[in-house]
């Protein structure tokens, strides 16, 4: 209704310019007739996404049922079935993108002109299969920024917190902030491996996301384009532990079963990375490799530690800050 309630303006809008202008200059009539033509033609490859987008959905979810259905009926009667890294992505990924997409066609109908907004600031709201490369791009680029305000944040808070406290000598301060016990740890630690997988054995439960603070949680989710504009803490905490679900899994894949990381098409290379909070814009595939293979070293390490969702997000987002501590 309000995509024909503009396009009935601008088309008033050119008959005005008919009508009481005839001094009009040909380039000003032929510049508004652009204009026109341009908004049908955004209009039309738009509406032509989200049909696209739809159906393919549709086809990914029959799919996705049937790999469900066999794999059910096979392990009822004691077998084991394994999916290829492509049919356990596309299955949990169809899953998630089932659940958007009633809102976003109600959407799409009512108020359509606030896609790209909506991607922008809420990506969690639209289905994976309406969103087109370029607006990929867009987003990608949207959450650089957060990752690298939300690292630089917390290296502030680590390093000011254990300023203080050098300043005090043995007497902790006695305020740490929404990282909490976190703020003790120094901002090297989270860029080392080892250091990383030691806090895992020793820490765990500082970093896991039950115990985070809800402006941690928040600013983790708005990294990777998870909901973090629900009223309820338990919401977002769910949707980022959910996610890390599927990271887990996918990591074994990419460390050897049945797929390597080296595998990957750029595209591939890309998405695995920015589903992990692994910036790639303006980056290399050599530096994006680095990045997705020190993940995976710690992710899947040799001692099977299991590293806390909170803990690796961190580590993750810190050690991509370029700058002297």
């Amino acid at each position: 209704m309000i995509a024909k309630t503009g396009l009935r303006g601008l088309t008033n809008s050119l008959r005005t310019a008919r009508l009481y202008s005839t001094s009009a200059t040909p380039a000003a009539s032929t510049s508004l007739a652009g204009r026109v033509s341009g908004f049908f033609s955004a209009t039309k490859e738009t509406a032509k996404l989200y049909y696209n987008g739809s159906k393919q959905l549709f086809s990914n979810s029959k799919q996705a049922a049937i790999l469900v259905r066999e794999k059910r009926s096979i392990e009822l009667k004691g077998g084991e079935v394994s999916w290829t890294r492509s049919q356990f992505l596309m299955v949990k990924q169809t899953q998630k993108d089932m659940k958007k997409l009633p809102p976003f066609l109600f959407l799409v109908l009512i108020l359509p002109e606030s896609i790209p907004f909506v991607l922008m600031f809420s990506p969690s709201m639209i289905p994976s299969t309406c969103v087109s490369l370029d607006q990929k791009r867009k987003l990608w680029t949207k959450l650089k920024e957060r990752r690298e305000a939300t690292a630089n944040a917390w290296i502030h808070q680590l390093n000011e917190f254990q300023s203080t406290a050098a300043n005090l000598g043995k007497e902790a301060p006695n305020k740490a902030g929404e990282l909490g016990w976190i703020s003790q740890v120094p901002v090297a630690q989270f860029k080392d491996a080892a250091s990383v997988l030691h806090l895992a054995k020793h820490a765990p439960q500082y970093f896991e996301v039950s115990s985070l603070e809800r402006s941690v949680v928040k600013a983790m989710n708005g990294t990777i384009g998870l909901t973090e504009r629900s009223l309820l803490t338990s919401s977002l905490k769910n949707a980022l532990e959910k996610h890390f679900d599927v990271i887990r899994e996918d990591d074994v894949y990419l460390s050897g079963k049945g797929e390597d990381v080296l595998s990957l098409d750029e595209m591939g290379l890309i998405e695995a990375a920015e589903a992990r909070g692994i910036s790639t814009m303006e980056k290399t595939r050599e530096e994006i490799l680095d990045d997705l293979k020190w993940w995976l070293t710690v992710s899947v390490n040799e001692e099977n530690v299991r590293i806390p969702t909170g803990l690796m997000m961190m580590a993750n987002l810190i050690r991509q800050v370029k700058q002297k501590e």
